[in-house]
């Protein structure tokens, strides 16, 4: 569960209606058991804690806590693991995360969620600006890497809210991270706001609603459209940025002889390029939402097509970087002596898939719409 009451949260609403505590937490000794177990019999280095938020509410617990969690990690002679973990920015502390570093932690997800005070009040986040920007300050200060994800878009977003999310993502391109809509789930604040308001569509298999702006709503349904390959493909830009800088840390922890500061900068450079890429084409998009007639129907169908072709452009330039990055890691590992990747295409993969296939984060065998868009594109061109 999560201490935390966010309006469009599924983790909050499941445990409210479930019987017993809404926030329930294993002991240190139990979590450790298992992970010895893991550890010794499968040989398990690398720990994710999924859970729907990983700390107590208070900075005292916490530390108090995973204090004890590493004495008996230590204890049990594990001192070659790895863990990630997820965290709201209110429970981004410099004492706490070094503490955590020094038991292994490689990557932090950070639930940002918006950084406009419309989105904040909007989605009951209880998080401030403030704490969003001092969350990733501190990370950056002690060398974890973070990624996060941005709902630009929810029942009430505005534009000046949204640039202001925008701003946000383009002082922090150099951190992975994505954007979407707040959906609405089953049993959410949420849900019951925008059902009272008479706002709700569809059923449990896929609510839906518009936002209170039409115009706003336009921006939406192009932005959605056009960054569909890049931000939710699982073989798609947004996901391969994270991949690598995930793989980099993992080499980082386990293969330490070869990794070095200038091959991170490259990593870090490219983020940056891709996560400003993406703003400098949303602000394109808001500025075509905020003039467009909204009954110019053909106009906003041809900017999306452009606007689609365009992110699939980019894709196709940002995709041989990634590999060749990849590819080049595989070699760090191998002469700092690690195991070679035993991954190959399966026969009959397209070459695109194949090949993004070996970053080990994809398991699409088809190109996306947007990108065989571009290609065709290209072709028409050349």
């Amino acid at each position: 569960g999560c201490y935390a009451d966010c309006s469009f949260c599924c983790i909050h609403a499941y445990h409210e209606n479930a019987r017993g505590p809404r926030y329930r937490r294993r002991s240190p000794e139990s979590v450790v058991e298992e992970m010895k177990q893991e550890y010794y019999s499968r040989g398990v280095r690398l720990f994710i804690f999924h859970d729907d938020n990983f700390f107590l509410p208070t900075r005292h617990k916490n530390l108090e806590r995973y204090r004890r969690m590493r004495h008996l990690i230590r204890s049990t002679g594990m001192d070659d693991i790895a863990l990630v973990i997820k965290c709201r920015p209110n429970d981004v502390d410099a004492e706490l995360l070094r503490l955590l570093k020094s038991m292994g932690m490689i990557r932090a997800y950070v639930g940002i969620e918006s950084n406009s005070e419309e989105g904040v009040v909007s989605l009951n986040r209880r998080v401030t600006p403030k704490d969003n920007r001092r969350a990733l300050e501190v990370l950056r200060d002690i060398d974890v890497y973070c990624s996060f994800n941005v709902l630009i878009f929810d029942p009430e977003a505005t534009f000046d809210g949204i640039g202001l999310n925008l701003d946000f993502m383009e002082e922090h391109a150099d951190v992975p991270f994505n954007f979407c809509r707040a959906e609405v789930y089953a049993g959410t604040p949420l849900k019951r706001i925008l059902a009272s308001q008479g706002r709700l569509r569809g059923d449990y298999l896929a609510w839906n609603y518009e936002m209170r702006d039409p115009r706003v709503e336009l921006l939406f349904r192009v932005v959605t459209t056009a960054f569909h390959g890049r931000n939710f493909k699982s073989d798609g830009i947004a996901c391969l940025n994270m991949g690598v800088r995930f793989d980099n840390e993992v080499m980082r922890r386990f293969y330490p002889a070869a990794w070095d500061a200038r091959w991170h900068r490259r990593l870090i450079t490219l983020s940056r390029r891709i996560g400003e890429d993406s703003v400098k084409r949303v602000q394109r998009a808001v500025a075509f939402a905020k003039d467009v007639s909204l009954t110019d129907f053909d106009g906003v169908n041809r900017f999306t097509l452009n606007l689609a072709r365009d992110v699939a452009r980019a894709d196709l330039g940002f995709l041989p970087e990634i590999k060749s990055l990849r590819a080049e890691m595989e070699r760090r590992i191998i002469a700092a002596g690690g195991p070679p990747s035993g991954k190959r295409p399966r026969p009959g993969t397209q070459p695109w898939a194949g090949e993004t296939g070996r970053l080990g984060t994809s398991p699409s065998s088809s190109l996306g719409a947007e990108t065989s868009l571009a290609q065709a594109n290209e072709r028409e061109v050349s």
